[in-house]
C-alpha cells in the first residue's frame, strides 16, 4: 500500500526496482530536504519517518518503516499525514487524496482476491527468484 501511495503524487522510490521488505525509501521532491519532511511529520502528527543515512543520503531520502505490526489504519494515517506535510511544503504540487486513493485501491483489490504474486520485497516472485539466483551464481 505504501509504495503505490507515495508514487501516486509523483514521488520516486529509492532505489527504483529494489524495494525492501522492511521499509519504503523515497527520494525527497526536488527543492525539499528530506530532513524537513521528517521533522514536520513528527511535529504535526507525532509520527516517525527516518531520514537518509550517511553523508550521501541524509537530506535526500526519507524512509517509512514496515517493521512491527502495521495495519490498514496505520498505513492510511502515515500516507494521509505525509500528503498533508508535502502539501504544506509545496502547496498545489502534491494533491491531497492521491496517495490515499492509491493505497485504498491496493487494499481493496487485495481483499477482493486480486492478490498479485509478489515477494515481501515488493517485486514479482519471478523477478525476486531470478535476482536471488543471479546473486548466488545461478543456484536457487
Amino acid at each position: 500500500m505504501t509504495r503505490p501511495a507515495v508514487q501516486a503524487p509523483g514521488l520516486k522510490l529509492f532505489p527504483p526496482g529494489a524495494a525492501s521488505a522492511g521499509a519504503t525509501a523515497v527520494l525527497a521532491p526536488e527543492g525539499i530536504v528530506s530532513s524537513d519532511i521528517v521533522k514536520r511529520f513528527k511535529a504535526d502528527f507525532g509520527g516517525i519517518l527516518s531520514d537518509g543515512q550517511g553523508d550521501e543520503m541524509k537530506g535526500k531520502i526519507f524512509r517509512v518503516s514496515h517493521l512491527g505490526y502495521l495495519d490498514y489504519v496505520d498505513t492510511m494515517g502515515i500516507v494521509g499525514g505525509l500528503e498533508q506535510v508535502l502539501e504544506r511544503m509545496r502547496p498545489g504540487k502534491f494533491p491531497l487524496g492521491s496517495g490515499l486513493t492509491a493505497a485504498q485501491r491496493v487494499d481493496f483489490e487485495w481483499r477482493a482476491g486480486k492478490r498479485p504474486a509478489l515477494c515481501a520485497c515488493g517485486r514479482s516472485t519471478s523477478e525476486c527468484i531470478a535476482g536471488r539466483a543471479a546473486q548466488v551464481g545461478g543456484k536457487q
